[in-house]
């Protein structure tokens, strides 16, 4: 039954686009005829100047019949736009195809402004999918074209509605055609291989044991390897304690009592007592020790040795250190033991003194609280 509807169907096709042929080769014959018929009356009126011999009547109606043939051409390349479709009786889900052409356009004086508008759904129709518009250009006018595919699930007549295009100038809007469609339904009747819908069918259950017994020995293993995890004797990590870090003070007498134990030349020996004894100072009394002179870090210094006998002894040792930095003096080696000895006292004089400043500063805070 399908092989013969599918039969009848490309028939109708086929006589479809013999119609359109003989259709297009009308409009040619017409257009040509109408050349002919305008040849004929412009040679008509002109034989009929000649023999009234009015030469400004034959040039006046000359004119007017060459205005009335450019009037009839220009009517007869008009702008025209058709819609065709290559069947109008389908199955349910087979496809159509439409094509939409709008021919003759002068898309500079006359542009479209808008295109054919086929909703996804009309009519129980379908849009299936449309192809790019291509354009063919021939001696200035444009012709375009555009194919659309379409089907239906839905039996019955469909009416694929007229489709307007709209031009620019003076708002033309050219309409197509109307279509009938036809969808027919699929006859199942005489169909072998058929069958109708069955109703449910009970199953019997049966217990897969191999999979319970394979599931069961996972589940074993799985528990076995956790308790492993979970019991097995954790190593104790390494405790390292935190060594207390000296403090400045201690730092620094260990540095003077290092440096007196080293053999070292004069120069070197009073090089590393300087860079010593300005470093505690620079980080103990925030002083810029490593970049004062002699006499700026004595002036800073006065505050903070107030005992007469450590402040001389101290400003001697800096005074002999420049003197063997920058005048080359060679002081004997028993004098490196005193200049030790000097660093010391200065040394624990400055820290026990600001122990005590804070300690007189703190107890009235205390007796208050």
């Amino acid at each position: 039954m399908r092989q013969v509807v599918s039969c009848e169907l490309r028939a109708v096709s086929f006589e479809q686009l013999a119609t359109s042929y003989k259709l297009q080769a009308a409009s040619e014959h017409i257009k040509a005829y109408s050349l002919w018929l305008s040849a004929v009356i412009y040679l008509l009126f002109s034989l009929r100047s000649l023999l009234t011999a009015h030469c400004s009547q034959l040039i006046a109606r000359s004119l007017w019949l060459v205005v009335c043939s450019l009037l009839f051409l220009s009517s007869a390349s008009a702008q025209q736009v058709s819609a065709s479709i290559d069947r109008d009786k389908i199955l349910l889900g087979e496809q159509i195809t439409l094509q939409l052409k709008a021919e003759d356009i002068h898309k500079e004086d006359n542009p479209i402004v808008a295109w054919f508008n086929l909703p996804d759904t009309v009519n129980h129709l379908e849009v299936v999918k449309r192809s790019a518009i291509d354009t063919l250009d021939v001696d200035g006018t444009t012709t375009y074209i555009q194919n659309i595919t379409f089907t239906s699930f839905d039996s019955g007549r469909w009416m694929l509605p007229a489709l307007q295009l709209k031009l620019q100038n003076g708002n033309t809007v050219l309409s197509t055609s109307s279509y009938a469609i036809d969808v027919l339904p699929v006859d199942v009747s005489n169909l072998q291989q058929y069958h109708d819908m069955k109703d449910i069918i009970q199953v019997e259950v049966k217990t897969d044991w191999v999979r319970v017994i394979i599931f069961a020995a996972l589940l074993v293993a799985m528990a076995i390897f956790i308790y492993y995890l979970t019991k097995r004797k954790k190593v104790k990590p390494v405790v390292k304690h935190p060594t207390a870090k000296p403090s400045l003070f201690e730092d620094t007498i260990a540095k003077l009592e290092a440096l007196q134990r080293e053999n070292l030349p004069a120069p070197v020996f009073y090089a590393r007592l300087d860079a010593i004894c300005r470093n505690y100072l620079q980080e103990q009394l925030y002083i810029r020790a490593m970049h004062l002179t002699q006499d700026e870090l004595t002036q800073q210094l006065n505050v903070h040795l107030q005992q007469q006998d450590v402040r001389t002894a101290f400003y001697q040792l800096l005074r002999l250190i420049n003197a063997v930095k920058f005048a080359k003096y060679t002081p004997p080696a028993a004098q490196q033991t005193e200049s030790i000895h000097t660093a010391k006292e200065t040394v624990q004089y400055i820290h026990y003194h600001l122990q005590r400043t804070t300690q007189q500063h703190a107890q009235p805070l205390v007796s208050k609280y």
